[in-house]
């Protein structure tokens, strides 16, 4: 590195352009499924079996699309970790101690989540069954055996699933910013019923502006209730 890219602040830059576009797509991938499964809840059957048919469909649909953006979340904090690393400005970082840093609690979690997701199905399992994993989310979320944790996510319009992203874009800044001693550039966290809208301007705008997403969030369908 030579003296105008070794300066923290430089470094910082450097890691907000890799972290940046990945909360991006995953905001473009939630923002895009929902508004296509909302199309197929819309449409108007013919008959009440078919809209079983394709109901059922888009329910599986946004079961699927939120355990692909689950992963994709645990994802954003393992490749922070790495890029932290490239930056030659620490050692070797454990995640799972990294519990003084704000905001671990909710990223602990989500990787839990993420780690059911792959190795169990997302579903809960009984006492007999249960992982290390399945017991801390089981303790956080009060779960029961067999509740799928996907509908967890993608009930109330992704509500859950924002908050995970959004929590998880926190702690990945809140970390660099701490190896770098730059605890001035953290930003403050708001308000959960202000987090959709936060993160839509913060990394959508462009595509706001463009009109390929909607500004606001969509209303549930009839179909959906």
């Amino acid at each position: 590195m030579n003296e105008l890219t070794d300066t923290p602040t430089a470094k910082l830059f450097s890691f907000i352009t890799h972290h940046n576009p990945a909360i991006t797509s995953l905001l473009l991938m939630l923002e895009s499924s929902a508004h296509k499964i909302k199309t197929i809840y819309d449409l108007k059957y013919s008959n009440k079996d078919e809209m079983k048919v394709i109901g059922g469909t888009a329910m599986l649909l946004k079961s699927k699309i939120t355990e692909l953006i689950i992963l994709g979340i645990a994802k954003v904090t393992e490749d922070a970790i790495w890029n932290i690393h490239d930056l030659e400005i620490s050692e070797k970082i454990d995640f799972w101690k990294c519990n003084h840093i704000k905001f671990f609690k909710s990223v602990k979690l989500i990787r839990h989540v993420a780690n059911i997701v792959k190795h169990h199905r997302s579903l809960v399992l009984d006492n007999k069954s249960q992982s290390r994993d399945m017991q801390e989310v089981i303790k956080d979320y009060g779960f029961h055996p067999s509740y799928d944790i996907s509908s967890y996510f993608h009930d109330n319009n992704y509500e859950n699933l924002y908050k995970s992203i959004y929590y998880t874009d926190l702690f990945c800044i809140n970390l660099v910013c701490s190896k770098l001693n730059l605890t001035k550039f953290i930003p403050k966290e708001i308000q959960d019923d202000m987090i959709v809208d936060h993160l839509k301007n913060r990394y959508l705008e462009e595509y706001i502006n463009l009109g390929l997403i909607e500004k606001t969030n969509n209303k549930k369908s009839a179909a959906e209730e």
